[in-house]
């Protein structure tokens, strides 16, 4: 294609949609059997796309869920509240397909799917799992539950390993940050990347934000707050008991 072209390798295509949708398309067809392998490559397109939708709106609602189990495990409530979260991706996802859906995609793609949300969701989780819950305390419930020990490595990433990386990571985007461009060619205004960095922070803030919401509506000193916010509360639900022989652990189900 570069050399049809007449151009670099790098500037046939980018990655992101163009490269999905335009570049490997073209490739195809200058294939051999162009037809079966463009079959194949939408197929696969597809079956990733319903792939994805599955883990995302499954995670999504069973979270819900277990924030209100007393409303949503009730008759079909799950079930219609499924359908209304699908419904409601539906109607966002209709904006994307309209003449100028790409550039709202590319909103969303860059701001709101991008590895910046996902790193600081990420170093919050191995800080809450490494510091928080404890490390040592996280691996002697899995060796109970899987029955053999587990790598000191692991520890090690959890506590110091991960949050360390997550930050420098976090750091470099920050520091190297580029206003978003499409097809390097079309500048954003200065709106487009409010609701970008609005759709970003709406996953970002939350966090820091119920911290917070924790620690003012706790009682008691600075000490007894932070003392009682970072340690684990665990309760063992009264229809299942832990049993552990033999270094395995057994759960006896009491019906």
């Amino acid at each position: 294609m570069a050399h049809q072209q007449g151009v670099e390798v790098s500037e046939v295509a980018e990655s992101g949609p163009g490269l999905v949708f335009i570049a490997y398309p073209k490739a195809v067809t200058q294939m051999p059997f162009s037809t079966v392998w463009a079959i194949l490559f939408f197929v696969m397109i597809l079956l990733l796309g319903l792939a994805s939708q599955f883990v995302c709106v499954e995670g999504f609602v069973t979270a819900v869920v277990d924030i209100f189990p007393d409303y949503l495990r009730r008759g079909n409530r799950r079930f219609w509240f499924m359908i209304a979260t699908s419904a409601v991706s539906f109607l966002l996802g209709l904006s994307m397909v309209t003449r100028g859906g790409i550039y709202v995609f590319q909103i969303f793609d860059y701001y709101s799917a991008s590895g910046l949300v996902l790193l600081w969701i990420a170093f919050f989780e191995a800080f809450a799992i490494g510091w928080v819950y404890g490390a040592d305390r996280f691996v002697n419930h899995m060796q109970h539950m899987i029955g053999y020990e587990i790598s000191s490595w692991m520890k090690l990433c959890w506590k110091y390993l991960t949050p360390v990386l997550m930050l420098v990571i976090i750091s470099g985007f920050l520091i190297n940050y580029k206003p978003l461009k499409y097809n390097n060619t079309y500048e954003y205004p200065l709106w487009g990347h409010a609701i970008g960095w609005s759709l970003a922070l709406v996953s970002m803030a939350i966090i820091p934000a119920y911290i917070v919401y924790a620690f003012l509506t706790t009682e008691g000193s600075l000490k007894e707050r932070i003392r009682y916010l970072t340690t684990p509360q665990l309760e063992l639900r009264p229809e299942a008991i832990a049993e552990q022989s033999n270094g395995h652990l057994e759960l006896t189900i009491i019906k």
